[in-house]
């Protein structure tokens, strides 16, 4: 029982005997809910299939939805590895060393958070030229499943994802090797 005299509210009020601890997926959520809205991110396996990407993310609808926007520096990732090439002209190895971008669209659905990590679903959208696919320029359209790993904070990421989907070639320089209506 509490009595209260006066109008003054007590500054401080003692916890009942019957609060139940916080599960791990309620004290999951409010670390999650302390994270920034805004997240920079960067794909670190895309390196070794020929891009350096970096990512703005933006959160909304209780951080169960993002807006990504990548953009993609693109090459020839064969630079990396001296020796490893498959291009030939005149019977010499050829690793092409012009630089090129992709950038696109994707919509994140995030399931329930673990920690620092959340699972994703969502469509992407892509365009631009690949070094690695022989500098083709494309439009692809998929969708991805993954993982998004954030920094203590939430502000910084990277993301680990495979999506599936289509592509469509818009220009070639291997001639009729890719057919722009197919």
């Amino acid at each position: 029982s509490v009595y209260v005299f006066g109008n003054n509210e007590p500054s401080s009020v003692l916890p009942s005997n019957n609060t139940k601890p916080k599960s791990k997926r309620e004290l999951n959520r409010e670390t999650e809910q302390s994270f920034s809205n805004n997240i920079i991110g960067v794909q670190i396996p895309d390196i070794f299939f020929g891009r350096l990407t970096l990512t703005y993310e933006r959160l909304f609808l209780d951080k169960t939805m993002g807006i990504v926007i990548p953009i993609s520096l693109t090459y020839d990732p064969r630079i990396l590895y001296r020796g490893l090439s498959t291009d030939t002209a005149n019977g010499a190895s050829v690793v092409r060393r012009n630089l090129s971008y992709v950038t696109g669209l994707d919509l994140n659905y995030y399931f329930e958070t673990r920690s620092h990590s959340k699972f994703f679903v969502g469509p992407r959208f892509r365009y631009g030229t690949d070094v690695f696919v022989s500098n083709v320029t494309a439009y692809s359209v998929q969708f991805q499943n993954g993982f998004l790993i954030c920094s203590s904070n939430g502000k910084l990421a990277s993301t680990f994802a495979l999506g599936f989907g289509f592509a469509r070639v818009l220009a070639s320089p291997l001639g009729n090797a890719f057919d722009p209506k197919q």
